[in-house]
């Protein structure tokens, strides 16, 4: 016979579940939401990239602009989906603190929660969301100093747009240094 406390332990548990489940969810749809626009990036720059034309101010500076928008973009998303792994564990840390209380050393298995281990990081879904996004924290200011390069090598690009598009890079450097170490900071 479970007590009103066992029961209002289970619907903790039961809400501790809920929002988890909420945040996950959360978390894959900011990927997705992701990728729909770096792959709308890259299909809007592939065919000048393709046929070799970043060699005119408008591309170069098109260009520019939407792989910083991407960064910043990858930045911010960064920071969310570290705060979102941080709360998911307090509500993991909860919902084993619960089971261990009201049901003691005889867990069923359909109610065991995984175990997160730093070894396997890459393989949990927060480590790969985290991984995405610091692989492309790293990448979009390598596209931009191709970029800024591709400025300077071209004839008769002007000044301003070499101006633009290395200014971008060092913002889009700055950013993603800048989000990289917020969100391996824990609260």
């Amino acid at each position: 016979m479970t007590s009103e406390r066992d029961e209002l332990k289970w619907r903790l548990w039961a809400e501790s579940w809920n929002h988890s489940r909420h945040l996950e969810t959360m978390r894959s749809q900011y990927l997705g939401f992701f990728f729909t626009a770096s792959l709308a990036v890259a299909a809007f720059a592939a065919p000048d990239v393709a046929k070799g034309h970043l060699s005119t101010s408008a591309s170069l500076i098109l260009l520019a602009v939407l792989v910083f928008g991407l960064d910043l973009l990858a930045g911010f998303l960064i920071l969310a989906v570290a705060r979102i792994g941080e709360v998911l564990g307090h509500y993991q840390r909860a919902q084993r603190e619960i089971q261990a209380e009201v049901v003691g050393d005889k867990t069923p298995s359909w109610l065991e929660l995984p175990q997160s281990s730093p070894r396997r990081r890459l393989r949990s879904t927060q480590g790969a969301s985290e991984g995405v996004l610091q692989l492309a924290l790293v990448g979009f200011p390598a596209i931009l100093l191709v970029a800024s390069v591709r400025s300077f090598t071209v004839d008769r690009i002007p000044l301003g747009t070499q101006v633009i598009v290395s200014v971008s890079l060092v913002a889009a450097a700055a950013v993603s240094v800048a989000c990289f170490v917020a969100s391996r900071t824990r609260a």
